[in-house]
């Protein structure tokens, strides 16, 4: 076409052969990335320029919505970690396409040899999409891409072990040995001024009665005001009798520090009947290790 004198001086409309509306456009750029939109409601015409009239002549209204999509693209390249030339602006031209029917017709051009190599827009942006994906103009909005982007944006929790020694006094029995060997997991970094909800789970022994039975419960934290920890997990000893530890760790004076690491608890048995007092104090706590939320561990950096 280039070459043809007969296109010497013109100026030629380039357009597809498909009629589509704003609506379906927008529709069809949406499936290329593989959303799923759902039913469509049709809006007339005359109801969406209503809406847009007031911001035709409105300068600062389209600098301020440009400079809103800019910082959402930025966003957007952030989050999934890419560089992009493209830069999605907001031109006040392309709302006359919306106010008014309009087909742009391209069989002057068409008549010296030209077809688009796409003569339907529906099919030709997914294409597009593509092509922009894999050179990194745009983000992967697939299933796969989304899990993983989904992955990396975890928040991080914590695991550690703690090692407990004390006494656990049983009803009519007087005072047994009680160890505790517990590994905590919190899907997230336990916060200020908000309870936290870890799991438990480790082995108990308290002799005479259990003997390194296992455990599993939850426990819960709220590190200010004042830091106050929550135990409770539930095991079964040699007989296949039930019971269930209930505990707490708070700060309370006068020596705050050593009532943080102390544990003060009781324990019930299947028909929640009080059968034993306990008390044990922290005697080592190991390195935490980071986890994502859903506690698979991480590799520490």
């Amino acid at each position: 076409v280039l070459g043809n004198p007969q296109a010497f001086g013109q100026v030629f409309n380039v357009a597809d052969n498909s009629a589509l509306s704003v609506g379906e456009v927008l529709t069809s750029i949406a499936e290329a990335y593989g959303l799923d939109l759902g039913p469509s409601v049709p809006f007339p015409n005359a109801t969406i320029w209503a809406l847009l009239t007031p911001f035709i002549d409105n300068d600062s209204a389209f600098d301020m919505v440009r400079q809103i999509m800019r910082q959402l693209w930025r966003r957007v390249q952030a989050r999934h970690g890419i560089s992009s030339p493209l830069r999605p602006r907001v031109d006040r031209s392309a709302l006359f396409y919306v106010g008014d029917d309009s087909i742009v017709v391209a069989s002057a051009l068409q008549a010296l040899g030209w077809k688009p190599q796409w003569p339907d827009f529906r099919h030709g942006i997914i294409d597009t999409v593509r092509w922009y994906q894999e050179h990194g103009w745009v983000p992967r909005i697939d299933r796969d891409s989304q899990v993983k982007m989904r992955d990396a944006n975890k928040q991080r929790g914590i695991a550690y072990n703690e090692q407990l020694q004390g006494v656990a006094t049983l009803v009519g029995e007087g005072n047994q040995a009680l160890s505790l060997a517990l590994k905590f997991e919190w899907p997230t970094i336990p916060r200020l001024l908000a309870v936290t909800e870890g799991h438990i789970n480790g082995k108990i022994t308290i002799d005479r009665v259990v003997e390194n039975a296992t455990i599993e419960g939850i426990a819960t934290v709220r590190l200010f005001p004042p830091f106050e920890m929550n135990y409770e997990f539930g095991f079964v000893d040699a007989a296949q009798s039930a019971f269930r530890f209930i505990g707490k760790r708070h700060l309370r004076g006068p020596m705050p520090l050593q009532s943080i690491s102390r544990l003060d608890g009781h324990i019930i048995n299947r028909r929640g009947e009080c059968v034993a007092t306990a008390a044990a104090e922290i005697a080592a706590m190991g390195e935490a290790v980071p986890l994502r939320s859903d506690l698979r561990k991480l590799t520490p950096v």
